[in-house]
């Protein structure tokens, strides 16, 4: 059977062969993407063992564009082992994915496995096909709806919490989507009963409903508020109002009163009557009694009770007034009387007052239907002001500040009442912009973190990988005279990038001691030390004297680095360090004939690693670092670093600033 094996590293691509060819496999060998391609459409090939990071075209894009080609098994070799990696591998349609380092043994195993099954043979539960909204439960499709699958994903990925209906709905369906929080349960129980994983995925998921608890404290609140007032106008109804009512009419006798103790004569009244009779004649009961009786009769006022008693009398002969009201419950009215005496006259001035248990039997359905009706309005006005003022406003912020939490920063129609609502939305909304910038930046750190860990691993992987073939391939007998040779150069290789990854590291956390520095001095001393290294390495210096207010240990990692590159990757075997003062900086160029790089290369030519995934080549091999290295350094010391690259030259444009003292 035939394998091609596509793997940029050099030795680790000599190990593999010695390996398959030991197992009897013909091997093709391929140093990056596109030779591998080459080599596939020349000849046909029963398994294709793929290095993920290659030059030119990556492993993944190779494999892809070898499945739309013909059938072919893919062996996925690659430092990436992340969840998603493996994912996105799988995804892809490779048929295995094995991370570096690795044994032999096991690589082996597993090219057999390929190279004699049928069936893919898939351990993973769940596999999420996201261009495609489809899922793979052990192998088999799963038949959900775009909803479900979105369903499905999210409770996937938050295995372990605790979710509310309305976080799952604001989530899967949307803010402004009108769905009931019972189908967030119905869609739950349906997507777990396609899954078959209502337990793994459901036992740490709760799904608690949050009430609206202000919209009920409000309307409750206004509730109470309102049994109060229908309570005080019972009580008003049933003590107050009859006071009221009796107090209004008996107004027109008090004033008819008024007028007559002030010798006036009395306003002429329908409603009023006025009888006067001698103080003597008013000095029995029954005969005042009587008389009063016969003169309220004569003038149209029959009572059928009527009476005066001796504590109405005494109280008049001592001069003061007296009110009575009898009731009248035939006529259904009630005769309020007021005695009093001026001087030898006794008066008795009263009016017919219409019954209030009368009166009120007829107005108080009127009265309980219009303040009813009246309280309803004003209860209804307020809930809806309210509602519409303060509780909707409230709960778009609401929903607003929950999508902030999940880092959702969709546009959101502000609220554009001129009060404290209005203020807060447009608060919350300048807050929304700056976390949203803040998450802007922390993503785009978190890839480069991402980029930097992933790019780091394939750089200590790699040797590690290929020392664990070194040594497998000993414990198998492959003969290999050169494996000492082999285990020293990929330690040295491991120690230069602990090294320069130390240094960088702490670039980035500690700050620098600086002190005066004949900066021409340290740069002689370095260019030496490099000479000493590779006698056939030209270095050109013209410098011009400076004194610098700096850092001696970082400054020597700055020339180092610059040296070290000039050597590895200068055309001609010549460098040039020319140093001259500018103003208050001494300015420092580093130039040397180099081999172009694409605008793509050189732009990220200061990012860790940027000999990567999409940009591995051999012409720029290090360990990634050496430049941001240079970069960190340079800035940790006060001065800037500009590269520049014009007609086959590599320029590297440095400035520090000049020691104090010289420069007043």
């Amino acid at each position: 059977m035939k394998i091609l094996l596509g793997e940029d590293e050099d030795k680790m691509r000599e190990l593999l062969t010695k390996f398959f060819e030991k197992e009897g496999y013909d091997v093709v060998e391929a140093k990056d993407g596109e030779e591998a391609l080459e080599k596939f459409y020349e000849e046909t090939f029963d398994l294709a063992v793929l290095d993920w990071m290659m030059p030119k075209m990556n492993g993944l894009e190779v494999a892809q564009t070898m499945k739309r080609t013909r059938a072919v098994k893919i062996l996925l070799l690659t430092a990436k082992n992340l969840p998603e990696d493996e994912v996105q591998a799988l995804s892809s349609g490779v048929d295995d994915y094995l991370a570096k380092p690795f044994h032999a043994k096991v690589l082996l195993v597993r090219v057999a496995k390929l190279l004699g099954i049928v069936k893919q043979d898939i351990t993973r539960p769940l596999v999420f096909i996201a261009n495609e909204k489809r899922v793979k439960c052990y192998g088999k499709d799963l038949s959900l709806t775009k909803k479900e699958y979105e369903l499905l994903y999210y409770l996937y990925q938050n295995q372990g919490a605790a979710l509310s209906r309305e976080q799952i709905l604001l989530s899967v369906w949307g803010m402004d989507h009108e769905t009931d929080e019972r189908t967030v349960s119905v869609s739950c129980e349906t997507s777990w009963e396609k899954s078959g994983f209502r337990l793994s995925m459901g036992s740490g998921i709760v799904l608690k409903k949050q009430k609206n608890s202000l919209t009920r404290s409000f309307v409750l609140r206004v509730s109470v508020i309102f049994f109060m007032i229908v309570v005080l106008l019972a009580v008003f109804y049933r003590w107050g109002f009859p006071t009221y009512y009796y107090w209004k009419m008996e107004q027109p006798v008090k004033e008819t009163q008024k007028s007559i103790q002030q010798g006036k004569n009395p306003s002429a009244s329908s409603d009023v009557v006025v009888i006067d009779l001698a103080a003597k004649e008013f000095a029995h009961e029954e005969e005042a009694t009587n008389d009063l009786a016969f003169r309220l009769d004569k003038e149209g006022i029959s009572l059928n009770r009527f009476w005066v008693d001796r504590t109405t009398i005494h109280s008049v002969q001592v001069g003061g007034s007296v009110q009575r009201l009898y009731a009248q419950t035939k006529q259904k009215s009630d005769f309020y009387t007021l005695f009093f005496q001026k001087k030898d006259r006794v008066y008795l001035i009263g009016t017919s007052i219409p019954a209030f248990s009368s009166a009120i039997r007829t107005l108080l359905p009127i009265l309980i239907a219009a303040t009813v009706l009246f309280l309803g309005l004003v209860f209804g006005s307020v809930v809806l002001l309210v509602r519409n003022q303060i509780i909707w406003p409230i709960r778009r912020l609401e929903q607003t500040t929950r999508k902030i939490s999940l880092l959702d920063f969709a546009e959101e129609e502000v609220t554009s009442e001129e009060n404290e609502l209005g203020s807060l939305s447009h608060a919350i909304a300048r807050m929304k912009q700056s976390l949203q910038q803040h998450a802007l930046e922390m993503a785009a750190r978190i890839e480069r973190l991402k980029n930097f860990s992933g790019n780091l691993a394939h750089e200590l992987k790699t040797p590690l990988a290929v020392m664990r073939l070194l040594v497998d391939g000993e414990e198998m007998e492959i003969g290999n005279p050169t494996f000492l040779q082999d285990m020293d150069q990929q330690l040295s290789d491991m120690g230069g990038l602990v090294t320069n990854l130390l240094v960088y590291s702490r670039q980035m956390n500690e700050a620098p001691v600086f002190q005066p520095l004949a900066i021409e001095d340290v740069i002689k001393r370095e260019a030496q030390q490099h000479r000493l290294l590779d006698p056939q390495f030209s270095i050109e210096e013209r410098l011009e004297p400076c004194t610098l207010s700096s850092n001696e240990p970082l400054l020597q990692i700055v020339l180092n680095n610059l040296l070290t590159n000039g050597i590895k990757y200068s055309l001609d075997r010549h460098l040039i360090m020319r140093g001259k003062r500018s103003g208050t900086h001494y300015q420092l160029l580093v130039e040397n004939k180099a081999m172009p790089m694409t605008p793509e290369q050189f732009s990220h030519l200061l990012e860790p690693f940027v000999v990567g995934e999409a940009s591995r080549n051999h012409q720029l091999s290090g360990t990634g670092l050496g430049l941001s290295i240079v970069q960190e350094t340079v800035h940790a010391l006060g001065g800037t670093l500009q590269l520049e690259q014009d007609n086959g030259w590599f320029r590297v444009l440095l400035r520090f600033p000049i020691e104090t003292s010289e420069t007043k």
